[in-house]
């Protein structure tokens, strides 16, 4: 499947223009610029003087300076800003079923690039039940829209996806993701995460005992405070 469409990817352009300042000395543009951001990723007042703060002192708080922008943007966009070419070999992997797909972000770029592609989350964030993404002073809340339809469901809906990769994107450190995998029966499982904070020790056994590691990349998204790579695995002995 040629996946190589251009698609509008926000995310993306705003983690980049962070990238930019991140890595270009202190002057009278790049502060400009750093306001002009700070306006487009809809940061609080507060965030705004803290961020203004540590990219004067940015000399020690660099990966700080990163980590606001992080906090905010995860939960409009996602837990991963990834790149045109990691999303591409992603896509190539379809059909696939996403778990904890979140507000739906991911899910609609693959979508719109041509990947057939189920997203499934346990609390669509239309219901204001979900902990993760769309929330108020970290409390869930009602009245938002996921940037595709996500079906509801959790690790027990994966059984009836066999003929699908599995993706899962930054899986909670309960026991969702060791649960995906007990009841996924697919060949293909695909891992985005920054392993010190997605995942429980059970799910990273699991994935040693029963399935072999084919792909492992560094996708460079949040590189200034995360280290989150890329995972492609073949379960191990799998009959169809």
């Amino acid at each position: 499947m040629d996946t190589r469409t251009s698609v509008d990817h926000p995310y993306w352009i705003l983690y980049q223009k962070l990238v930019n300042l991140r890595d270009k000395p202190n002057s009278i543009q790049s502060r400009a610029k750093l306001v002009e951001l700070v306006r487009e990723c809809d940061l609080g007042t507060l965030e705004k003087w803290f961020v203004t703060f540590l990219f004067y002192c940015r000399s020690v708080s660099n990966q700080s300076l990163e980590r606001r922008f992080f906090l905010r943007l995860r939960e409009r966009y996602a837990y991963s800003a990834l790149s045109p070419a990691i999303l591409d070999i992603v896509a190539r992997h379809s059909p696939l079923v996403e778990l904890g797909a979140g507000n739906g972000y991911l899910s609609s770029l693959l979508q719109k690039m041509g990947a057939d592609l189920v997203p499934l989350d346990a609390y669509p964030v239309e219901e204001g039940n979900n902990w993760f993404f769309n929330t108020r002073f970290g409390l869930p809340r009602k009245g938002t829209q996921s940037w595709t339809r996500v079906h509801k469901g959790g690790a027990e809906e994966l059984a009836q996806y066999k003929d699908r990769a599995l993706l899962l994107c930054w899986p909670a450190r309960s026991r969702m993701a060791v649960d995906a995998l007990d009841n996924f029966s697919g060949c293909t499982t695909i891992l985005i995460a920054d392993k010190t904070c997605c995942g429980n020790p059970a799910f990273y056994r699991k994935l040693t005992n029963d399935w072999q590691l084919g792909l492992s990349l560094d996708t460079g998204s949040w590189s200034g405070c995360h280290k989150e790579v890329l995972e492609v695995y073949t379960r191990v002995n799998y009959r169809t």
